[in-house]
């Protein structure tokens, strides 16, 4: 076997284990990544669970305690924090009963003090595991306080309005500014055509301005969809 063929075969082996070494790397590298997006993830979920939830799941634990199935819809029909027709059927679990309760007291705005005295007068007997749950309640209240219906579904839908128009806004600049700087660009050149197609209704030395006039009634719609949104949130708040 001749030194170059004994040097090739080296060579060729070396590189076969430096090319598993780095996959091995590679694949170690990407495994450490998933368990930091897994473990960020969690911190996230985990960070986002706010003191209003930690009262609900209490206040569905409350339930399950103090009454059975039947005795929490005979109470619901009595004190009428929410309509007990509302309530899920009698095939549900327990569980589920009181969970649905608690979601529409709180979409109603009844997860208040009224509820808890009126656990209160039902169950004098367990008093301190009411006030356990209603002094959690009362460290975090403002947070159920329900904001004015109407303001916020307003509010809403001036947000979207605010989003398109800047979006719509933010495309049509960047579309100009790309056809005006770069006109030899291919991608500049498609676009002068759709545009030229868009405004041959008008004469042809206008037609290069209709882009921004209508870039201009998109400034002048998301000056204003931003201002009504502004407003109603402060309306809202």
């Amino acid at each position: 076997m001749s030194a170059k063929t004994r040097s090739f075969r080296h060579a060729t082996a070396r590189s076969a284990v430096e090319h598993c070494s780095d996959l091995d790397h590679a694949t170690s590298a990407s495994r450490r990544l998933h368990a930091w997006s897994e473990t960020l993830y969690t911190l996230r979920v985990v960070w986002r669970m706010t003191d209003r939830a930690s009262v609900m799941v209490a206040l569905e634990n409350l339930l399950l305690e103090l009454f059975s199935a039947t005795e929490l819809r005979m109470w619901v029909a009595h004190t009428e924090i929410v309509k007990a027709h509302e309530l899920p059927g009698e095939h549900v679990a327990f569980a589920t009963l009181a969970h649905d309760f608690v979601q529409l007291a709180l979409r109603r705005g009844r997860v208040d003090p009224a509820l808890f005295a009126a656990l209160h007068e039902v169950r004098p007997g367990r008093k301190d595991d009411i006030d356990r749950v209603s002094s959690l309640y009362e460290s975090c209240a403002a947070q159920f306080q329900p904001s004015p219906a109407g303001d916020s579904a307003l509010a809403s839908v001036w947000h979207k309005r605010f989003r398109l128009t800047r979006s719509l806004l933010v495309g049509f600049a960047a579309a100009w500014l790309l056809t005006r700087a770069y006109p030899t660009l291919d991608v500049s050149k498609a676009l002068i055509t759709v545009e030229r197609s868009l405004f041959k209704f008008l004469p042809l030395p206008y037609q290069r301005l209709g882009l921004l006039g209508v870039i201009a009634i998109l400034f002048l719609c998301t000056c204003a969809s931003g201002a009504l949104a502004w407003r109603a949130t402060r309306q809202r708040s």
